[in-house]
């Protein structure tokens, strides 16, 4: 094989590591911070509204009046 080939080996390797060693090193890395728990703040409890009640139908479509379209 030629030797231009041979010269970029050690810098395929090297991007290759970093494209695959600095991600996973970022992943590691940030779920093993002790200090994480101690400095978390509690969270708010979510407020629970009720639902709306559908209104009852009159077993007719609703259409804006004329009188409200001629306005």
């Amino acid at each position: 094989m030629p030797l231009w080939f041979w010269l970029n080996v050690p810098l395929a390797i090297v991007f290759f590591a970093a494209w695959a060693g600095i991600p996973l090193w970022l992943v590691l890395t940030r779920w093993n911070r002790a200090d994480r728990t101690v400095t978390r703040q509690p969270q708010a409890q979510p407020q629970v509204q009720p639902c709306p009640q559908p209104q009852p139908s009159t077993g007719r479509p609703s259409r804006p009046r004329e009188a409200e379209l001629t306005h």
